[in-house]
């Protein structure tokens, strides 16, 4: 005996806030009808219920033979009685969650004016508060996933646009050695590395917001100065600073998205950020040439000077803040202005986070995790290890392609759009199958500590009845009637919509749910660079040097998309200064490099120069998801900057 599916859909309702547009209206007792009246016209089954109370004496007969044609026939009759308590007890039913409505934001007024009046002057979140940045719309949340995404994008776009016009900067600026010539581009990613141990602790202290959009002012600033540059010192020390303001996304970034987003939804949104620090700096160049070639190289740095500025704009009006503290100190400042009293405060507010104090912790405390915490340190080599491979691999592409293949400046920039292909190719892999993944191993509870465990699980649930309809128990383990478990359920298909708005339960869901997908696509990294390697070094035709970039470049971004959202989990709170950490390791590696790439090319060649690389890379590949997914929950739990 199970429940209809029109009736689930009319308790969605129900907790969506849309009662009144289903629900009859009978009188006093039906007008109050609450969570309470819902479960009962929810719960009906034929059996006694201990906790419920349910009868089935001549329970077809009140539901069919409602004059007006209802669906929930007398609710208000004395045989059924309240009987809520069995239905919620399942956690996919208590879970539900509400879109703030109207009622929600004036209990949340009520619920602020009885805290001040009883006393309570500690100010937290409400009830369903929606201020919170989890409680949003939906459009809200996205557009601000956008925004930074763009922010993220423009950056990296500058470090590389240049690239094709080094030469003639170099003869314009009379650069004699190519050292100088490489700090005209690289200079920027040293500046992008150390900045984030500036902009992630400033974004905790004075909001996310504020911070990023000032950063990229001093970003714009001088980006649009290198334009005018009339020498190479003043070209250096303009692109450094403008590196030190463009970082403030790839700090900043990872925290705004945690703030907006529960752990099982944030991946496809992880995804799209993600994948701008890679996008970018394989499209540039494709306009870095062209400029170059048919007007001047000092349009590179105007035009996405322009660009910057429209995205800027754009956050100035759409871009709202994200840091809960912040939100909740904003909070407290109206409060007191509303009802007069000066000791509403938060729990960051007082003498111990003054600050001074809040910024000299905020300040050092990206250093003391990149030093302290192990986990930290896993993903930021790994994925520094991987963007470094990003820009080795930009580096040779000029040496192959116009070296080998002859082709022109403007025609071997188009190269770097197999880049671009496998980046977007493996966003669309980690944005749709990261929640799926998480979802799933939270569902089952998987146990990451045994990997045997995590076998028995997958093979389980891979030998169930698939051509069945899996059933979701209510609960009746404690009723006097049966000990079945599938004896009172609920269709489990009809669920869908409920299951994929289910928010984060801290309890089930893990960071190390996050690394299944690497270990796979970990594997296509050293296959592509096989690929790219040994066809360049015998000129086979130019398309299969661009297919095993492409391979490559699907692996690299889904590999970086989970360690990104691994981070992100791990230290919520202190995602900023996290990621902000992981950024600075990510950012030398790709500054070093291609450092070393032209001696290593001139020894080994292209072919053994690629596999040299391609061999590390499977072994970081098969060893670090492994051991932090059977190990991750021990060092986290050593940590004090860790969520659980």
């Amino acid at each position: 005996m199970s429940s209809s599916p029109r009736h689930l859909h009319e308790f969605r309702d129900f907790q969506r806030g849309n009662l009144g547009q289903t629900l009859p209206q009978h009188g006093a007792a039906q007008q109050s009808f609450g969570l309470e009246s819902a479960a009962q016209a929810f719960c009906h089954n034929d059996h006694h219920c201990t906790d419920c109370r349910c009868y089935n004496q001549d329970h077809d007969e009140r539901w069919s033979s409602n004059s007006d044609g209802n669906d929930f026939g007398d609710i208000a009759d004395s045989t059924f009685q309240p009987g809520w308590q069995c239905l919620l007890r399942d956690p996919a039913v208590r879970q539900m969650p509400r879109r703030p409505t109207l009622a929600d934001r004036l209990n949340s007024i009520r619920q602020r004016a009885n805290k001040t009046a009883s006393g309570n002057e500690l100010i937290t979140w409400d009830d369903n508060d929606p201020e919170h940045p989890h409680n949003w719309p939906a459009h809200r949340r996205w557009i601000s996933t956008v925004l930074i995404a763009m922010y993220a994008f423009i950056a990296p776009m500058a470090s590389t646009m240049v690239a094709p016009a080094l030469d003639t900067i170099s003869d314009e600026f009379n650069l004699r050695s190519d050292i100088e010539e490489f700090l005209v581009m690289s200079i920027f990613l040293l500046a992008f590395a150390i900045g984030p141990f500036l902009w992630g602790p400033l974004s905790e202290v004075f909001g996310r917001v504020r911070v990023i959009q000032g950063a990229n002012v001093i970003f714009l600033i001088f980006n649009t100065a290198c334009g005018f540059a009339r020498n190479k010192e003043q070209m250096m020390a303009f692109r450094f600073l403008s590196g030190i303001g463009g970082s403030a996304p790839q700090a900043i970034g990872g925290g705004i998205l945690g703030d907006c987003f529960k752990a099982g939804e944030r991946g496809l949104a992880t995804a799209i950020y993600s994948l701008m620090p890679f996008l970018s700096p394989a499209l540039a160049p494709i306009m870095g040439g062209y400029m170059t070639q048919f007007v001047t190289w000092r349009w590179v740095f105007w035009a996405t000077s322009i660009f910057d500025g429209v995205v800027q704009i754009a956050c100035v009006v759409l871009l709202k803040e994200t840091h809960h503290p912040t939100i909740l100190k904003n909070k407290a400042k109206r409060l007191r202005k509303t009802f007069g009293n000066p000791d509403l405060h938060t729990k960051w507010d007082g003498p111990d986070h003054s600050m001074k104090k809040l910024l000299m912790k905020s300040l050092v405390r990206p250093f003391i995790m990149l030093t302290t915490q192990p986990a930290l340190q896993a993903m930021a080599l790994f994925r520094g290890y991987q963007y470094g491979l990003m820009y080795l691999a930009f580096a040779t592409f000029p040496r192959v392609f116009q070296g080998a293949y002859d082709q022109g400046v403007g025609r071997a920039s188009l190269n770097y759009l197999s880049l671009g292909i496998g980046f977007i190719i493996g966003l669309q892999i980690s944005g749709r199958m990261q929640d799926k993944i998480y979802t799933w191993c939270k569902e089952h509870e998987v146990d990451p500590n045994s990997l045997q465990k995590t076998w028995t699980s997958w093979k389980q649930y891979k030998a169930g009845r698939p051509n069945d309809e899996k059933l979701l128990p209510v609960t009746i383990s404690d009723s006097p009637v049966s000990n079945d478990p599938n004896r009172y359920s609920i269709p489990r298909k009809p669920l869908p919509p409920v299951r994929r708005a289910t928010g984060f339960d801290p309890s089930c869901g893990l960071p190390e749910y996050r690394l299944p997908l690497v270990l796979p696509f970990s594997l296509l990294i050293p296959i592509g660079l096989f690929i790219y390697g040994w066809t360049a070094e015998h000129e086979i035709h130019w398309i299969v040097p661009n297919i095993g970039s492409a391979i490559f470049s699907v692996g690299l971004i889904v590999c970086f998309n989970c360690a990104q959202a691994y981070v992100v989990d791990t230290y919520t709170t202190y995602a900023a200064s996290a990621t902000g950490a992981a950024a600075f390791v990510r950012t030398m590696m790709g500054f070093s490099f291609p450092l070393f790439a032209p001696g290593m090319y001139d020894t080994l060649g292209v072919g053994w120069g690629n596999s040299l690389l391609g061999f590390i890379s499977l072994i970081l590949g098969l060893i670090a998801p492994v051991l932090l997914w059977k190990y991750g929950g021990w060092l986290r739990s050593k940590s004090t900057y860790c969520t659980g």
